[in-house]
């Protein structure tokens, strides 16, 4: 069908691939999760032109989904306190346990959110890529940040910094306020949509 499929196998020497027979095309067998999820990705990005460095179309700030639900004289005064940055890939945007710093906006490139396991070691949990939002939960609940976000590709980013975001808050309260309930409101989207895969998985 065109479709490629990840096995994953965590058996040294792991051939789980293997099992699915001669008939279905395009097996790749790896180690654990995380190694295939960064794998399919990574194919998915390819597909659309987007991998192994960073776009030449970016995607604007405006079209970024929390701004879209703002109105334009709500917007433009959270545009005017944003700041720009192009960080390469490797960089650590934001580590876990880290005070909240306000918002960051990815608009080229990708990053991962990683968390640290009991063990100590590092475990990839998602991938943003443009038009994905950081540092949302810590700006409701104002705890320290519960992830380590790595860049995986040079990338253009959109921080509206703690300072910046007291500033909206001080001088711009309406558009403070806003930008405030379009945060709660993402929140409250992806609480339905893992209750309604929750519900599914229980059926």
């Amino acid at each position: 069908s065109g479709s490629s499929v990840a096995v994953v196998d965590p058996r040294p020497g792991g051939r789980g691939g293997a099992r699915l027979g001669s008939g279905v095309d395009g097996i790749h067998t790896f180690a654990d999760r995380d190694e295939a999820l960064v794998a399919v990705e990574a194919e998915l990005l390819g597909r659309n032109g987007l991998q192994g460095g960073m776009p030449d179309a970016a995607l604007p700030l405006d079209q970024h989904e929390l701004l879209t639900a703002l109105t334009p004289e709500h917007r433009e005064p959270v545009a005017a306190l944003v700041a720009t940055k192009v960080l390469p890939a490797g960089s650590i945007v934001m580590d876990a346990g880290s005070p909240p710093n306000g918002l960051t906006w990815v608009s080229a490139g990708e990053a991962s959110v990683l968390v640290r396991t009991p063990s100590g070691t590092w475990r990839r949990v998602s991938g943003i890529g443009a038009g994905g939002v950081l540092g949302e939960v810590s700006m409701i609940d104002g705890l320290p940040r519960s992830a380590r976000v790595v860049t995986e590709s040079p990338a253009l980013l959109h921080v509206l910094d703690q300072d910046a975001l007291d500033k909206l808050r001080d001088t711009q309260r309406d558009a403070y306020e806003a930008l405030t309930l379009a945060v709660a409101r993402l929140l409250s989207k992806r609480l339905r949509r893992a209750n309604s895969v929750i519900q599914v998985l229980q059926d």
